[in-house]
């Protein structure tokens, strides 16, 4: 062989090494995945020191240690390839459900919800509710304020921050609609929420105002966040 085959040879089958060993890991359940990997790597461990401890090994013999084990990872993970991933279940959110958003009780939804947030430099505002159940706003050069203003049709990211005692969500009015269907008028008020926040807990809320807040807009009631559950705690909401 070639001098220069033998690096391409060995990157492709470190490739296909780390590709089996994917395909394992996401075969298997969250739980067993970890402990998979820490047996695998154990065993790694051992056959090293084994090795390292003699003397002389023959070189056949580590040739078909590590043939086997090849094949038994590629093969393996050829199987659960085929097999597919493990199955991802999809929990539901309380984005934009009026039924949960108009209430502080707990769902299904606020099972899975976060109590943490990531770093984001593109936070338009920061909603808190304090010990004293007082809902304010804080915004970059203006500080605490009752009224927010936020772009229209852009996403604007905020930040609910519970620094009460309660586990209460953020609810987002985003105003009422009537439109006329068939002779009758129907009114719509979209709304969209956190999950349930737990004291100290923050949560990311992203909103896009597809029109003006009234009097400018088309909307007959103000845009609004509110705390279901407190009372008096709001905040007015300004879409130029």
């Amino acid at each position: 062989m070639h001098p220069l085959e033998f690096p391409v040879l060995g990157a492709v089958g470190l490739a296909v090494i780390i590709y089996s060993f994917s395909r394992i890991m996401l075969w298997l359940s969250k739980a067993s995945g970890p402990l998979v990997f820490v047996v695998v790597a154990a065993l790694i461990t051992v056959a090293g020191f084994l090795f390292a401890s003699k003397a002389s090994v023959r070189t056949s013999v580590i040739a078909g240690v590590c043939t086997i084990a090849t094949l038994g990872l590629v093969g393996t993970g050829a199987v659960m390839a085929i097999d597919g991933e493990r199955p991802m279940h999809e929990f539901p959110t309380a984005s934009n459900e009026p039924s949960i958003c108009a209430s502080p009780e707990k769902t299904e939804a606020d099972k899975k919800g976060s109590q943490t947030v990531g770093a984001k430099s593109n936070v338009a505002a920061t909603i808190i509710l304090d010990a004293d159940n007082d809902l304010f706003a804080q915004t970059i050069g203006i500080g605490a304020t009752r009224q927010i203003t936020l772009p229209r049709s852009n996403p604007s990211n905020i930040m609910f921050r519970n620094s009460s005692d309660q586990t209460v969500r953020l609810t987002a009015n985003l105003g009422a609609f009537t439109s006329t269907v068939n002779g009758t008028e129907i009114t719509e008020k979209p709304v969209t929420c956190t999950t349930l926040v737990e004291p100290g807990g923050r949560q990311f809320l992203t909103l896009v105002f597809p029109k003006s807040s009234p009097p400018n807009g088309p909307s007959s009631e103000p845009y609004t966040f509110t705390v279901p559950g407190v009372e008096g705690a709001e905040v007015s909401i300004v879409v130029p």
